[in-house]
């Protein structure tokens, strides 16, 4: 059985190509050139089985929906593999290609934004961005299964402006982490070592309690409201905490990503965290996840209500007490086991409150952690995989 998947965002596809090689699939990862580095597969794993199975493909433009070469490329991708699974761009370079996708598995803009017509004032793109969205759009309806979990309201709207997926969409979460990667990560993590790791380290030893806080810092000027994750909160709520707990060392660790850093570094001078507050640069997932492993707790999102994303499932396979925003009545019902142990921002007056909360009664949250990675393959990565075995067992038939 061959497999091809297209566009790598996020590590999603590197994560389900390891899943596939582990059931003795073939598997072919192509990703777009203009992915960040952290989403390379040598960012996601130690395991070298997928190096050698890696294309990078340089169609990154709208402009590309006037090239010969996509044409081509996306034939030949389609006719050397059995299956396709594609996000990204890769919609409308199968569509130009006049070929079909197996199993859509969208990250997010590539269909709340992608498919709907951008504006521009140089004609040259005004016309490409015009083509390239309907392409889009076309690639999305036409493929064989839409596999997307349950949205924001935002989101959902506009995916039902893409006509044509009634009876279509799977709403199975999709595993974007490889759990057997992961979850033994502690078990020799004195040969494994990273400038990253050694500092988070040693702020591990510093401070009582160590926060790991990887999410984008998008609150002040979000490009969209979909994009807004509430990072002030965060620190204005360890302000709080560091009041209301005077005896207590508390600390964060941050990343330099994403539009409002400066924004939240401001912030932290006026809330005068400067001591509080430690910067690193983007990591690779696999340094990632060794810095959560010595952290006490993961702060996901803050806004939003959103319940699993790429950091709520690192934080779940490392076992890792969650503190994030989540609308629990839209999501209680769809897992197997119900929802995964979480603080959840909206059962608390303010951020300042969880985080005492957490801490007062952290030996309990800290044993309910430890189930995140059953639940994690329970409900996220087995009926994933299922579902996808019996569709192509059924093709097969």
């Amino acid at each position: 059985m061959k497999i091809a998947l297209v566009g790598n965002m996020n590590n999603t596809f590197s994560s389900l190509a390891r899943y596939f090689l582990d059931i003795g699939f073939d598997v072919k990862l192509y990703r777009f050139s203009n992915e960040p580095e952290h989403f390379s597969v040598q960012a996601d794993s130690f395991d070298p089985r997928l190096i050698n199975q890696v294309e990078i493909l340089p169609f990154v433009s709208t402009s590309n929906v006037f090239s010969k070469a996509v044409k081509c490329k996306f034939k030949e991708i389609r006719s050397n593999c059995d299956y396709v699974f594609a996000c990204g761009y890769a919609p409308a370079w199968f569509h130009k290609a006049n070929c079909k996708i197996d199993f859509l598995l969208p990250y997010g803009s590539d269909i709340y934004d992608l498919p709907f017509f951008r504006f521009s004032l140089n004609p040259k793109f005004f016309f490409s961005n015009w083509v390239f969205s309907k392409f889009q759009q076309a690639g999305i309806k036409n493929a064989e299964l839409l596999i997307m979990e349950k949205q924001s309201v935002e989101t959902e709207v506009k995916v039902q402006r893409l006509r044509g997926l009634a009876g279509r969409r799977s709403y199975n979460a999709i595993p974007m982490l490889h759990l057997p990667t992961y979850e033994n990560l502690d078990t020799g993590l004195g040969e494994i070592t990273s400038e990253f790791h050694d500092s988070v380290r040693r702020l591990r030893a510093k401070f009582d309690f160590l926060l790991f806080h990887h999410s984008r810092h998008s609150w002040l000027n979000p490009p969209a409201g979909i994009e807004q994750k509430g990072n002030n909160l965060l620190f204005e709520g360890l302000r709080d905490f560091l009041l209301a707990n005077p005896l207590v060392s508390a600390a964060v660790v941050t990343l330099d990503y994403g539009v409002d850093v400066q924004n939240s570094k401001n912030l932290i001078f006026k809330l005068g965290l400067q001591d509080n507050v430690f910067w690193f640069p983007k990591q690779k997932r696999i340094d990632l996840m060794m810095g959560i492993s010595v952290c006490d707790v993961v702060v996901a999102e803050l806004t939003g209500g959103y319940n699993l994303y790429g950091t709520v499932m690192e934080a779940l396979c490392k076992g890792k007490p969650i503190i994030q925003s989540r609308e629990r009545d839209k999501y209680e019902n769809i897992y197997k086991d119900g929802l995964h142990n979480a603080l959840s921002v909206e059962n608390y007056n303010s951020v300042g409150d969880l985080l005492t909360d957490y801490w007062a009664n952290r030996s309990f949250y800290n044993e309910s952690a430890k189930k995140g990675s059953k639940w994690y393959n329970d409900n996220i990565v087995s009926p994933f995989m299922n579902e996808i075995s019996r569709i192509i067992e059924s093709k097969r038939e």
